[in-house]
């Protein structure tokens, strides 16, 4: 398999610093991060700290009007590259930027200024590396501490994207600033789903580096402590439906939750004193789902995993506070308060579209068209992704929907404007009274598209983009592209389409692979159905063992084989996604 620089997603996953402190109450103290600080990183937010350190200075000059080999100053080097940013040109801004031969010997606001540009420029031109490094370097010269919170959180996602050979060659480096990051990154991966050994790491870690700026994303030593020593839940109740409609869904979630439980055991079997007990509740018996949940409890449940159903869902989330963690597999249908241990764990739709809107941005692109399923479901992921990109500062140039029942051809010619082209070459025609050679021409206000389609109609839609001279923008989407399996006789007509989609179903490792192999060889049909669901069973187990560690500790994701997973302050399991590209009908991973 070919490898590719892989995307970074930054947008809505980063989790910023918090402050823990101890009490009688562990998690009494737990802050999680809020939604306003994640989203705080936006482009702007490099636009914000170049235009706050070059202030006042005068209006540079225009650099398309400078004669060729004209020598330019630093200061309009840098000028010239603030406006190439603000246009999107990136590439420019860098070539801007290699004017200036010595950056450290700038005054300290133009050298944050060439710090921030060049982060961004490097960034959108899908050099994460390289924009890691000028950020880095950034953050040794901001003084503002809300500003080197988010920027040291960005740092650290960064790094945490990487792969571990990329990480071991930046442990090589001359800077012990550097060298420190990259050993951080590599113990949050090697270490993230066992918690002593990652606690002693961690610990270990601080000896080395203790000036570190990335000691801010650690806890204190009480907090750490209190990660290395802390039971898990021995007393689980599963909550899903195992009858009637739903129940091939729930089975998956139950059956991959039990797989996960046996392959931990076979690899690290538990003491005798703290054998986990597992008690399984058949929701679609009931339909009343509170009474089910205090039976749970009642009967000794530590952690609750479910309910499975929306309707099951948000009837608990009416039910007040809860006594225990709870992990639901699904989440509320409107924006309510929710009650106290309540967590939203699934698969979203709308945290996906996030990701491939991030990944899109940072492609260059700036002006979309939107491809999505007509109806309720498809205008929300239109939504989602509308809101994403404009807060990028991105345009939605057109938009348009579909039904599987459609003529593509029509609606992939009326997106593309190729009707408005064959009109005004009719007209043309009629006016002279003879033909014309001509041919037809797409809109040109687009340079990217967004398109959400099952695979049957993606493989129908994609060829005629390609027809209608679409086929040099990029192409992004997401799981929902994407059957599970390799198809690459049928899937050839997904070339080139970008798409995110859990490890689970893209990546390969003897973990996943064994795991995976049991499960289908037991329950083929069903896992065929509803492979990503037994994924979400597994990374249940995980979370019910590991709930409380990721709490304490939610700078350091857990490993999940449904993406790293954090907490988020909507009392929300985020995903982070893998990303591949269609390459010969078979994803081709993108990473660095």
């Amino acid at each position: 398999m070919a490898i590719h620089h892989r995307y970074f997603l930054y947008g809505l996953t980063i989790f910023v610093t918090l402050s823990l402190s101890a009490c009688t109450s562990m998690r009494s103290t737990i802050t999680s991060p809020t939604t306003t600080v994640q989203q705080q990183y936006l482009p702007a937010f490099d636009e914000q700290i170049a235009s706050q350190a070059i202030g006042g200075m005068k209006t540079p000059i225009n650099e398309n009007a400078l004669p060729p080999n004209s020598p330019l100053s630093d200061q309009e080097a840098v000028l010239n590259a603030q406006i190439a940013m603000r246009g999107n040109h990136m590439d420019r801004a860098l070539a801007q930027l290699k004017n200036v031969q010595e950056p450290g010997a700038l005054p300290t606001n133009l050298q944050i200024a060439y710090y921030a540009i060049q982060s961004q420029a490097y960034l959108r031109s899908n050099n994460l590396f390289a924009s890691t490094i000028a950020r880095t370097n950034l953050n040794q010269l901001i003084s503002d501490p809300t500003t080197i919170q988010i920027n040291q959180a960005i740092i650290w996602h960064n790094f945490l994207s990487f792969n571990s050979s990329q990480l071991n060659s930046v442990l090589q480096s001359n800077s012990n600033l550097l060298r420190g990051w990259a050993s951080l990154a590599l113990i949050a991966k090697q270490n993230a789903n066992t918690a002593p050994a990652l606690v002693t790491a961690l610990e270990n870690w601080q000896i080395q580096y203790p000036n570190h700026p990335a000691n801010a994303l650690l806890p204190n030593k009480t907090v750490l402590s209190q990660v290395a020593t802390i039971p898990p839940s021995e007393h689980i109740a599963l909550l899903l439906p195992l009858t009637g409609p739903f129940a091939p869904m729930g089975k998956a979630v139950r059956d991959g939750f039990t797989a996960a439980f046996y392959a931990q055991t076979q690899h690290a079997p538990a003491p005798a004193e703290s054998i986990l007990s597992i008690k399984t509740y058949d929701t679609a018996a009931t339909q009343d789902i509170r009474s089910l949940y205090q039976q749970a409890i009642q009967e000794g449940a530590q952690f609750v995993i479910g309910p499975l159903t929306k309707e099951d869902v948000d009837t608990l989330a009416k039910a007040g506070d809860l006594s225990v963690p709870t992990l639901a597999l699904n989440y509320t249908s409107s924006d309510q308060s929710l009650p106290n241990h309540f967590i939203q764990f699934g698969l979203l739709p709308e945290q996906e579209t996030t990701q491939a809107a991030e990944v899109a941005w940072q492609s260059g692109a700036t002006r979309m068209l939107i491809i999505t399923p007509a109806g309720a479901w498809g205008d929300t992921i239109k939504q989602t992704f509308t809101r994403t990109w404009e807060k990028f500062g991105g345009q939605i140039t057109a938009s348009t929907s579909f039904i599987p029942t459609d003529n593509f051809n029509r609606i992939v010619a009326n997106a593309l404007n190729i009707d408005q082209s064959q009109n005004r070459i009719d007209t043309v025609t009629k006016l002279l009274g003879k033909k014309i050679k001509t041919k037809l021409n797409r809109r040109q206000d687009i340079d990217g598209i967004f398109l959400v389609a099952d695979p049957d109609s993606a493989r129908q839609i994609q060829p005629l983009l390609q027809y209608y001279y679409a086929g040099d923008l990029p192409i992004f989407s997401t799981s929902l592209i994407y059957g599970g399996y390799p198809n690459p006789i049928r899937d050839n007509d997904l070339n080139g389409i970008a798409f995110c989609d859990m490890p689970w179903v893209l990546e390969t490792s003897p973990y996943m692979s064994t795991l995976k192999q049991q499960l289908k060889s037991l329950w083929p049909a069903n896992f065929q159905s509803y492979m990503r669901l037994y994924g979400l069973g597994a990374d249940s187990y995980l979370l019910s063992q590991l709930f409380t560690r990721l709490e304490l500790l939610p700078n350091m994701p857990l490993n999940g084989v449904t993406g790293q997973l954090y907490l988020n302050g909507d009392q929300q399991v985020y995903r982070q996604l893998t990303f591949a590209k269609f390459v010969h009908g078979v994803p081709d991973l993108i990473i660095n």
